[in-house]
């Protein structure tokens, strides 16, 4: 077992405000109103809403467990609350969340989306963004293969590792080339500092951020996205949030997410093939039929590249063919997936136009 301990030199706070309570949104510019709607060991559902605003449902975010605080996609909040209401994710910093709450593995992660998408109601569409995809695609195809009325209308998954081997990247050959005990050795810690996850074994914040900025130091050499990123923040807010303070916002991860994602999702790719369960039951992604499925991926994503995504359709076999929507974002890489100009001039749209086509086609 390691036994490193880790002290917190960033001074990580449990969780990282999206900095949005008191904007106005929408077309009318309205006052937000922001609440907690859900709270969990490991996760606040915040609600971000308009007063009074009717139409196509809302959306439940779900950030990935991936050692960013949800902040870095405040630019994807904001935009998706230009056109309905929105459900956050807030995930906790792993190192605040007490021993007596016990593990937080995948299926924890699993369970936590069902439970907000049956807090929040019908009526919903649900988005996994990253590492979230394969969690949200399982969430939803545990109420679907219950028949339950809370499936929900859309699920819209953007850049995901839905199947690592489609098209496999520097990331997916770093997990998959090292063993799990590697990483339980290596990189695995015991909080030490006097927090309430005293004792709790982690994937800590700061071996995250070494991997950062390496990655960041790669795309600088070689004029990649997050160059570009630096040179021109293309943020919402690049004043009070610029795009390198939300990159390096990071916090703990529970020892037990860290691990089993790695196997489950890198080495096992176990959604593929009928091998992932949730309480004892196998997770069937055919049972999802009238939920509609859309995927997004950008055609420079050296994270999770073009094809990982778009393995999603195959597994989910039963939803009808106009009911689901595949595209591919040009001159983006992963992070403009959700952050910048590109984000708010092609996703956002076409997540907007899927949504909203699938209310109009239920009215008729």
């Amino acid at each position: 077992m390691p036994d490193h301990p880790v002290e917190d030199p960033f001074n990580q706070p449990a969780q990282l405000d999206l900095g949005i309570a008191g904007l106005r949104c929408g077309p009318d510019s309205s006052a937000l109103q922001v609440h907690s709607a859900v709270e969990l060991p490991f996760c606040t559902l915040r609600s971000y809403s308009i007063a009074g605003r009717t139409g196509t449902g809302a959306a439940l975010v779900v950030p990935p467990l991936s050692g960013h605080f949800p902040v870095l996609f405040r630019d994807f909040v904001l935009g998706v609350l230009q056109h309905r209401n929105v459900h956050v994710a807030e995930w906790k910093n792993a190192r605040h969340v007490s021993l007596e709450n016990g593990p937080f593995g995948f299926e924890h992660n699993i369970e936590y989306i069902v439970r907000m998408i049956e807090a929040l109601g019908p009526d919903l569409n649900v988005i996994g963004i990253c590492q979230s995809a394969v969690p949200a695609l399982a969430a939803v195809s545990v109420l679907s293969e219950k028949k339950s009325a809370l499936a929900p209308h859309a699920l819209v998954l953007l850049g995901g590792a839905i199947d690592p081997m489609a098209n496999p990247t520097r990331v997916v050959a770093l997990l998959r080339e090292r063993s799990l005990e590697w990483f339980y050795v290596n990189v695995i810690q015991r909080v030490t500092s006097q927090c309430a996850g005293k004792g709790r074994l982690v994937y800590p914040a700061h071996i995250q951020l070494t991997g950062l900025l390496g990655y960041l130091t790669r795309h600088v050499q070689e004029g990649r996205e997050l160059s570009r990123k630096l040179t021109h923040d293309d943020g919402s807010d690049p004043k009070s949030f610029p795009f390198l303070r939300l990159y390096t916002a990071i916090m703990d991860l529970p020892v037990e997410l860290f691990m089993e994602n790695i196997e489950t999702v890198y080495h096992e790719r176990r959604i593929l093939d009928g091998r992932l369960t949730y309480r004892g039951e196998t997770v069937r992604p055919e049972a999802i039929e009238a939920t509609a499925l859309m995927t997004i991926e950008g055609l420079e994503d050296d994270i999770a590249a073009p094809g990982q995504t778009f393995a999603a359709h195959r597994i989910c076999r039963n939803i009808p063919g106009g009911r689901r929507k595949h595209f591919v974002v040009a001159d983006a890489g992963h992070f403009s997936l959700f952050h910048g100009d590109r984000f708010r001039a092609d996703v956002l749209p076409q997540i907007d136009r899927f949504i909203t086509s699938l209310s109009t086609h239920a009215a008729e």
